[in-house]
């Protein structure tokens, strides 16, 4: 049950994600148009889906915690600190926040389960990442943490009004978390809409090519994972 009325427009939006693309999708409406309000009734959507993982910017965590109590009216547990403490093990919450930075696994052999094993072992069924562009490298350590955490989750959404700064190509692995199947080789979808150029250094993908087809297949009625 929510506390807020959605406006018709973050409604047709939710509809969309829910009903058409499963809960899996690339949300990349603009500032201020109400992302996360529009993620939290999408996770109203499946009820048994539980526990819900948040992943955002550490300067976004309680914003989220904020947005929930308010729209939803529920407790979440926003996670801190490099692992988590005993106590932390024995309490389970419905809704869990979590930044980017502490969520990269550790790799002193003394320091323990890290944040990424522990919420694996939650087996988290909606994954929300905030701000996704924050991953659009699949070699950086956060990118590879967040692409572990969703391995396997049945509703993964991906919040960000900046989903690409420059280029296609930043788009390839935001793509590959919420659709595997759709480009599952990045250097096909580098050749196909990137312009490649062959350097001394190895491949260039900066550039960009056939725009109009990858905006056709992103926005495809009932399969197209994007949302503007």
């Amino acid at each position: 049950m929510t506390k807020t009325v959605p406006f018709p427009f973050q409604l047709e939006d939710v509809n969309r994600i829910a009903n058409e693309l499963g809960g899996r999708c690339l949300y990349a409406a603009d500032m201020g148009l109400g992302k996360s309000l529009a993620a939290l009734l999408v996770a109203v959507r499946f009820p048994q889906a539980r526990p819900v993982v948040i992943v955002c910017p550490a300067s976004l965590r309680w914003m989220w915690e904020g947005q929930a109590r308010q729209h939803l009216g529920v407790r979440v547990e926003v996670l801190e600190g490099t692992r988590p403490p005993l106590e932390k093990l024995k309490r389970r919450r419905d809704f869990i926040v979590v930044n980017y930075d502490i969520l990269i696994q550790r790799r002193s052999e003394n320091a323990g389960p890290g944040w990424l094993a522990y919420l694996k072992e939650l087996r988290p069924q909606i994954v929300v990442l905030d701000e996704s562009q924050y991953v659009a490298s699949p070699t950086a350590a956060r990118s590879r943490a967040v692409a572990s955490l969703c391995q396997g989750v049945p509703h993964v959404l991906l919040l960000s009004g900046t989903p690409l700064l420059n280029r296609p190509i930043e788009l390839w692995h935001q793509l590959k978390i919420v659709q595997p199947s759709l480009f599952p080789s990045r250097f096909a979808f580098a050749h196909k809409f990137c312009r490649p150029r062959r350097t001394p250094w190895g491949w260039d993908f900066s550039g960009a090519s056939n725009l109009e087809e990858l905006h056709a297949t992103l926005t495809a009625p009932n399969t197209g994972p994007l949302i503007r």
